[in-house]
Parts: structure tokens; C-alpha cells; sequence
């Protein structure tokens, strides 16, 4: 045990040690649920998802709590970092039974009632962040396939203008006049997939607009209830951007 450290010092290094521990073993405990509850019939798809998301947060805060702890192992002036918990334990200054019971207390207040669940606001964040991914996927998409069909638009249009009248293709006679309409506005070429395929993306820009606005209006209500109105989203789920970018990445793969 190392006599140059100072009691703050030593209680710095402690608690980026447990931190580490903690989250890395809250993690491994979050990533058995997936399979724990894949085959049951009576949870439904939406909250299985979550699960693997919720798993998925829980890894990537402890990846950043280990990313936080070798980068303070490497500013104390180490060129390597310690292997195995023993030389880590060794230069955060404390003997093994100290390091135990940092953890087990650590343990405790996570399962306390009042403690805020990082990973489940980490959880929730980004799957409001992988909506908004989908809805603007799913409206470049649309954009493509409506601009497809956008000359069959344009040539109904001009048969409104030119009969004064709406055109009825259950009318053969209608067919017939609108034919040489549409090839002359580029759409000679659509056919019913195009009109399928658009009318499919169109449905599914509604559902993913929808389910984005619940997913943010969710995210607004626990800050809410949270009184962190005046925090930004990063703040009030207390990581920083990486951890948040890796967390939604994990999410997108989830989803």
C-alpha cells in the first residue's frame, strides 16, 4: 500500500475502482435477462426490447466507468495499467477488505429506492434517439417513393384542369385519356409496386413520427418528475457524449 497518497487521493482512486466494479458487475447481471425471458410468452416483444436496451446501457456505462479509471490510472504517471483486481487495488491505496466494503456499500445505495437508475434513463434517452434515427430514415424513404409517384399526381392534375373533372380509372374511357397525360409527365414507367411501396413507407413514417414524439414526451415528463427541467438530456442522465453515442449505437443494434 502506497504511503505518498494523500486521504483524498486515495478515496478518488477508490471510488473510480468501485465505480468500475460495480458497473461491470451490474452489467453482466443485466445481460442474463434477454434469455432469461426470450422464450416467454407472456411478455411482449416491445418489453423484451427494452430489456436488451436496457442490458445494452448497462454495458456501455461500464465501459465508460473503465474508460474514466484507465485514464486516471495513466495520468497518476503508470505507462501500463495494473493487471488483475490485486494491482488495481494496489494503486488506489487500499487493502482488499477496504475495497470489499466500498463495494458492497456502492451495492446497497444503487438498490436503494431513491437512487436514480442511470442505465434506465440512459435506456429510455436512447430509444427516443433511435425513434428519431428511424423517422428520419423512414422519411428519406418516403421522399424517394412519393417522388417516384409525384409524376401520377401531377398527371391527374392536369386531367382535372384539362376535363374539369376528377379522373375515375375505374372508367376505361378515363385510362385511356390519362395515359398519354402521364407520359408526358414522366410516369409512364409506375407501376402498382411503386404505389404499394409508397403507400407502405408513407404508413411507416406515421407510425416512427409517432412513436419519437411519445418516446422525447417521456423523456420530458421523467426530467420532469425528476425537477431537472432546467438540465440538458446529457446532464440530467449524469454521462457524457461518448457514453451516450455508444449507448444509441447499441440501441440502433437492439431495435
Amino acid at each position: 500500500m502506497s504511503k505518498k497518497l494523500s486521504d483524498e487521493e486515495r478515496r478518488r482512486r477508490l471510488a473510480l475502482v468501485v465505480r468500475a466494479e460495480q458497473t461491470a458487475f451490474t452489467a453482466a447481471m443485466a445481460a442474463v435477462m434477454p434469455d432469461v425471458i426470450a422464450a416467454r410468452d407472456d411478455i411482449s416483444e416491445a418489453s423484451k426490447q427494452e430489456t436488451r436496451i436496457y442490458a445494452a446501457c448497462w454495458q456501455a456505462l461500464a465501459e465508460a466507468a473503465m474508460r474514466e479509471l484507465f485514464a486516471a490510472i495513466a495520468a497518476s504517471g503508470r505507462r501500463r495499467p495494473p493487471r488483475g483486481r490485486a494491482a488495481v487495488r494496489r494503486w488506489a491505496g487500499v487493502d482488499e477488505d477496504t475495497r470489499e466494503r466500498a463495494f458492497r456499500e456502492a451495492m446497497d445505495r444503487q438498490a436503494g429506492e431513491d437512487s436514480p437508475d442511470t442505465a434506465k434513463r440512459l435506456a429510455l434517452a436512447a430509444m427516443a434517439q433511435c425513434a428519431a434515427i428511424r423517422a428520419e430514415q423512414a422519411e428519406e424513404r418516403s421522399a424517394l417513393l412519393l417522388g417516384r409517384v409525384r409524376p401520377f399526381e401531377e398527371a391527374l392534375e392536369r386531367f382535372e384542369k384539362m376535363y374539369r373533372r376528377v379522373c375515375d380509372l375505374s372508367l376505361p374511357g378515363d385510362g385511356a385519356l390519362l395515359r398519354p397525360i402521364l407520359a408526358a409527365t414522366g410516369g409512364a414507367d409506375i407501376g402498382p409496386d411503386d404505389f404499394e411501396a409508397a403507400g407502405s413507407v408513407s404508413a411507416e413514417l406515421a407510425r416512427v413520427d409517432l412513436e419519437a414524439a411519445e418516446a422525447f414526451d417521456a423523456i420530458a415528463q421523467a426530467m420532469r418528475d425528476d425537477g431537472a427541467e432546467g438540465l440538458t438530456t446529457l446532464e440530467w442522465l449524469g454521462v457524457d457524449a461518448e457514453t451516450y453515442e455508444r449507448a444509441v449505437d447499441q440501441a440502433l443494434g437492439e431495435a
